[in-house]
């Protein structure tokens, strides 16, 4: 099965963020991990640092005809991904729009409803919906899309929105992101530290969740409202990987 997943032009931050650094798609690489644990391929084209252009993502789907394309949706990307998989059903309908991140878990309604070149939302926290997912679809059928909870899709005209999916408890049983699925030399992550100056960074996350319920925040949509952390031995493990790998 031919699954790829997506980054579109502009990145996360595609209208509030023009220039500057570019921070890795954590969101995506965890996935990915998630996914090559278990048995799947997949390849991430992070579009931004490869300077692709539309025609570029076209030629790309094209040529391989995934079964699967994965967009990750922002608000402040909302178009781009919107556009790309408009393109992805242009040249290649029989792949399988999914559409996933902030955005879409917050408006799945609206978006399967005005958008008929995405097939699937999903809804929060990625991992498991996407194996499951993806087993669905090789089974077949709509009636297996049914088991999947996180995820709403249509059928026959009507948009179906399946049970919310329980966080995933225990963060440490996540793998470490898929770092490797993308060209990590090409992102320019820094931070300004004093008296050091600008220095190369690694974004990790160390916790999902957030007790408060902000209104300008997609936190409790995505991740929920109860607050799950790494163990200090998870984080200290993945800095020392980070450290060695990428310096």
């Amino acid at each position: 099965m031919e699954i790829i997943l997506f980054i579109p032009p502009g990145g996360y931050f595609a209208e509030r963020w023009k220039k500057g650094s570019l921070m890795p798609p954590l969101g995506l690489l965890y996935i990915g991990a998630f996914l090559e644990r278990e048995g799947f391929d997949v390849e991430i084209v992070p579009s931004e640092v490869l300077n692709l252009k539309w025609k570029d993502i076209e030629n790309i789907v094209s040529e391989k005809k995934p079964e699967i394309v994965g967009i990750t949706t922002t608000t402040e990307n909302r178009f781009q991904s919107f556009e790309l998989a408009k393109r992805v059903k242009k040249v290649s309908p029989q792949s399988l729009t999914v559409l996933g991140g902030p955005h879409v878990s917050m408006a799945p309604d609206d978006t399967l409803r005005n958008l008929p070149y995405v097939d699937i939302v999903v809804r929060g926290e990625g991992e498991i919906t996407m194996v499951e997912l993806l087993k669905a679809v090789k089974e077949g059928g709509k009636d297996s899309l049914k088991k999947v909870s996180g995820i709403s899709f249509r059928e026959n005209g009507n948009v179906i929105h399946n049970p919310t999916r329980q966080p995933i408890k225990n963060l440490d049983e996540l793998p470490f992101p898929a770092r490797h699925l993308i060209p990590y030399e090409k992102y320019n992550f820094y931070m300004d530290v004093p008296g050091e100056g600008k220095l190369p960074a690694c974004n990790l996350m160390t916790s999902r969740g957030c007790p408060f319920n902000c209104n300008f925040c997609a936190t409790p949509i995505n991740w929920g409202r109860a607050v799950r952390g790494m163990s200090p031995e998870r984080v200290i493990e993945e800095i020392e990987l980070c450290m060695d790998r990428y310096g």
